[in-house]
């Protein structure tokens, strides 16, 4: 007797501890996603994501845990897109152009830096809520309200927020956009553009160095004796290099005369042609 009490509570024991291991009920995406997910709209609503509110994505929604298909597709009605100004510049690989330039088949560049291709596009847009944008950076664009941003979110203090980054309309954030003189959203900078080699008549590191420490009127640079080594740098950059001492009271001073070349008899240093100024010998 006392055997089969044990067994009983051993069954018992067992049967009670696979309950633990059995599968949610399954529940339909939508039914989940009303249970689980907050929605905090800076100055708008706030709380459970609701299905009343957007009734036409619980059909796509429910289909993502659907057995039966693949892939969903979901189609917005048209002329509902997030619309910039037509007069907004847009960067290519050839050069700049403008939002009403763009067709179909050019390339312009994404937020990685690289070219891809327009293959749609939508008629423009009248009679919409529209916003101007202004950035730290003083630049201005004209954006319409439900033009979508993913920014970075701050609190009064500076801090960051807990749902640090977040996909807004311009409308969303133009409800509370400052505290006092801060700013309660950034978007992250697009990546350096990746663009094919050109051939320049300066390489790009030697026009800085002249731009920090050039002579305006030649192509000449001024530079102490411990960097001197730049002169190595220049020449390998495909430049002749001429080096010579500035004054000889400084001898820790030095010129570097890049490609120089000799100077014509009726041409003076600075490239004025003295026939013309009547200073020609």
């Amino acid at each position: 007797m006392v055997v089969k009490d044990d067994l009983s509570s051993a069954y018992n024991l067992v049967n009670n501890l696979s309950v633990m291991f059995q599968p949610p009920r399954r529940i339909p995406v939508v039914q989940a996603v009303e249970k689980s997910v907050m929605i905090a709209t800076p100055g708008g609503y706030a709380g459970n994501w609701s299905s009343d509110q957007t009734p036409y994505m619980a059909e796509a929604m429910n289909l993502i845990s659907s057995r039966d298909f693949t892939s969903v597709i979901f189609a917005a009605p048209a002329r509902t897109g997030k619309a910039l100004a037509l007069d907004t510049p847009i960067a290519t690989p050839e050069g700049w152009t403008t939002m009403g330039e763009i067709n179909i088949g050019d390339f312009v560049f994404g937020d990685d830096g690289l070219p891809v291709e327009v293959d749609y596009m939508t008629e423009p847009m009248v009679d919409h809520k529209c916003y101007s944008v202004e950035f730290s950076c003083g630049e201005k664009i004209v954006a319409d309200a439900d033009h979508l941003w993913t920014v970075k979110q701050f609190n009064r203090d500076g801090t960051k927020k807990k749902d640090f980054t977040a996909t807004l309309t311009t409308e969303d954030m133009s409800v509370r956009f400052k505290h006092a003189s801060r700013n309660l959203f950034a978007v992250d900078n697009a990546k350096s553009l990746i663009l094919s080699e050109k051939s320049l008549p300066v390489n790009p590191y030697v026009l800085g160095l002249w731009l920090g420490d050039g002579t305006s009127n030649c192509g000449q640079i001024t530079t102490g004796e411990c960097d001197l080594i730049i002169a190595d740098a220049i020449r390998k950059a495909g430049h002749k290099v001429v080096i010579r001492q500035k004054d000889k009271r400084n001898t820790n001073v030095y010129n570097l005369h890049i490609d120089p070349k000799p100077i014509e008899v009726d041409i003076c240093f600075r490239g004025h042609d003295k026939r013309e100024t009547g200073s020609s010998p």
